[in-house]
């Protein structure tokens, strides 16, 4: 449960990597299976700033709104 009400989401997607652009994107969709079947989708990119820097965005909208909104971040990864 979420302070929204039920949730069991289930989620599927893709993403495509253009290593020449040091870029990523990313999309996907996902529904509750509980409570009132909202669905969501997603979208996103990682962008690499340098050996193993990336800077990452994402952004979910759609009718559930226990997962709608934007996550931004960095990642280093070694």
């Amino acid at each position: 449960p979420s302070i929204l009400g039920d949730a069991r989401p289930v989620a599927t997607g893709t993403e495509v990597a253009l290593p020449q652009l040091h870029l990523t994107v990313r999309g996907g969709l996902s529904w509750n299976t509980v409570g009132d079947m909202s669905r969501s989708a997603s979208t996103g990119v990682s962008i690499g700033l340098s050996r193993g820097f990336y800077f990452d965005a994402a952004r979910t909208f759609g009718t559930d709104r226990s997962r709608k909104g934007w996550a931004v971040g960095f990642r280093l990864t070694l």
